[in-house]
């Protein structure tokens, strides 16, 4: 598993932070973000979201 804002930092994700929109305030609903070049089955999002 990986956070969704390291993910994007170091390009192994597109698209937005989940819960956050791009002036760090908060979302009501989750932006889309999916991973990329990284093995099959690795999932991605904020870590209280994958607990």
């Amino acid at each position: 598993m990986m956070c969704d804002m390291c993910a994007l930092e170091r390009e192994l994700a597109e698209g937005e932070p989940r819960w956050c929109d791009t002036d760090g305030k908060g979302r009501t609903k989750p932006a889309e973000c999916r991973v990329k070049n990284v093995v099959n089955g690795v999932q991605m999002g904020c870590f209280p979201d994958l607990y």
